[in-house]
């Protein structure tokens, strides 16, 4: 049982600071597109569509919900990517600049939500 205990908190603290680097990467991505520094943005992408992939390999069968979130996210961050390689390599204003922001907000609140869930397991928010 302790045995148990200790592989869900090694589990959780894990899980944490891969969301937490994914929300850093998605908050790095954002200002990059305001800035339209479509070259540095580039470099994160891969970053992220990694990291938001050990997140699913992590999670436990009861967090399907965002195991789903978390699958449809990774082709999400795979177009964004296609998107600015193009107005990088083209070097023309990526018009979609605030969908894609949109876009990375939402995938950040799901990420927000889940580091929550993950850090508290027990819903008491550590209270």
């Amino acid at each position: 049982m302790a045995r148990t205990e200790a592989q869900r908190a090694l589990v959780r603290d894990l899980s944490s600071v891969d969301i937490e680097r994914a929300i850093a990467l998605i908050t790095r991505l954002k200002e990059l597109h305001r800035q339209g520094n479509w070259d540095a943005a580039l470099s994160l992408y891969q970053d992220l569509r990694r990291t938001l992939s050990e997140i699913r390999g992590s999670l436990p069968t009861n967090l399907d919900e965002f195991r789903d979130k978390i699958n449809g996210a990774v082709p999400q961050v795979t177009t964004m990517e296609d998107q600015v390689s193009r107005a990088e390599h083209e070097s023309t204003r990526l018009e979609d600049a605030p969908e894609l922001s949109a876009i990375l907000n939402a995938i950040q609140q799901d990420l927000e939500t889940l580091q929550t869930i993950v850090t508290f397991p027990d819903g008491n928010g550590g209270n």
